[in-house]
């Protein structure tokens, strides 16, 4: 990964936490739209996030809602 990927990468991983944190779940058309981006350049992002522990996804009728985890919040706190 180039170091602007991995820029663009760290920034959206932390910017998703973020938004969950402040606003709550939301589906990953919204994130996208929060952290300026397009849904399929969050998509890695949040399996990665999900994978950790950190998010959790939750399939509702509007596709999947996006939450934080216990696990999540505390890995704000760290970066805070």
């Amino acid at each position: 990964m180039s170091a602007q990927a991995s820029a663009l990468h760290d920034r959206l991983r932390r910017e998703i936490l973020q938004a969950l944190q402040r606003r709550g779940a939301a589906l990953p058309i919204e994130l996208a739209a929060l952290t300026l981006s397009f849904v399929d350049e969050i998509r890695p992002v949040l399996e990665e996030l999900e994978a950790e522990g950190l998010i959790e996804l939750r399939n509702v009728r509007g596709g999947p809602l996006v939450a934080l985890t216990a696990r999540g919040r505390e890995q704000l706190r760290r970066l805070s």
